[in-house]
C-alpha cells in the first residue's frame, strides 16, 4: 500500500470534498487545512495512562468550541487538551472531564 505525506493527503481530500480537514496524529499533534490556510499543532507532552476515548473527547470539545464561536487556534488547542485530559484515567468515561475542569483548563 502506498502512503502519502499527511499534508499532501489533506490537499487531495480538500479538493472537491471538504472545506476543512483536521488529521490528529496522536503524540505528533495534528495538521489542518481550513479555507486555504494550513497549519499544525504540536501535541501536549504527557504520558497517557490510556488513550481510549481521546478521539471522542477531541471531537466533543471541537463541536462544543465550534458552537461557542471559538477561533481556529482556540478550537484546536482546547480540543487537543480535552483528548489529553481523557488519557489521565483508564477507560473512556472516567477520563472525560466535567464542565468545571474543562472551564479551568480551557
Amino acid at each position: 500500500m502506498m502512503t502519502l505525506p499527511v499534508n499532501l493527503g489533506i490537499d487531495i481530500f480538500c479538493v472537491g470534498h471538504a472545506s476543512a480537514v483536521i488529521i490528529t496524529l496522536g503524540g505528533s499533534g495534528l495538521v489542518c487545512q481550513d479555507g486555504g490556510r494550513s497549519g499544525n499543532l504540536s501535541a501536549f507532552q504527557v504520558e497517557a495512562l490510556d488513550k481510549t476515548g481521546a478521539g471522542g473527547a477531541f471531537h466533543g470539545a471541537f463541536a462544543s468550541g465550534l458552537a461557542a464561536g471559538k477561533n481556529r487556534q482556540e478550537l484546536l488547542s482546547c480540543s487537543s487538551a480535552a483528548g489529553v485530559l481523557c488519557g489521565r484515567a483508564y477507560g473512556a468515561r472516567p477520563g472525560y472531564t466535567d464542565r468545571r475542569v474543562s472551564a479551568a483548563v480551557f
